[in-house]
């Protein structure tokens, strides 16, 4: 079974990831998620789905990265988030270092925390600070 990426093309924020046999198998999970309530998208905004298949990793993205926070601003940059890993967890990478991000759907960003997130090889976590 392969991952996809069900896109609303109406919307600049929605999409669902899913598990499915084929693109038109992503379609009708995805459309089941919708009637079940669990994604908010408007009828019509579902009716313009696109599917991808997804790689290797889920996205690379601007995302809000810890680290580049100043006066209280965050700041973006590119990053990679590699998988999900939990509810609302993902597992990142930024310049090299793989730690935690999440995703917050209001503003349709990844906020990667490349300070207390940060993670080893073997998944063990440990903040920025002990690596120096």
């Amino acid at each position: 079974m392969a991952k996809y990426r069900v896109y609303i093309t109406e919307t600049s924020y929605g999409f669902a990831e899913v598990e499915a046999d084929g693109e038109d198998e992503a379609r009708v999970v995805a459309g089941a998620l919708y009637h079940d309530g669990n994604v908010a998208w408007s009828s019509g905004e579902f009716r313009t789905m696109e599917v991808d298949a997804m790689e290797d990793h889920i996205d690379k993205c601007e995302c809000y990265i810890h680290s580049l926070k100043k006066d209280g601003q965050a700041r973006l940059a590119e990053a990679t988030i590699i998988e999900k890993i939990g509810d609302n967890l993902y597992l990142a990478d930024y310049n090299g270092v793989r730690c935690t991000a999440i995703f917050n759907p209001f503003v349709c960003r990844y906020y990667v925390d490349d300070l207390y997130g940060v993670l080893g090889d073997n998944g063990q976590h440990f903040s920025y600070g002990s690596l120096q």
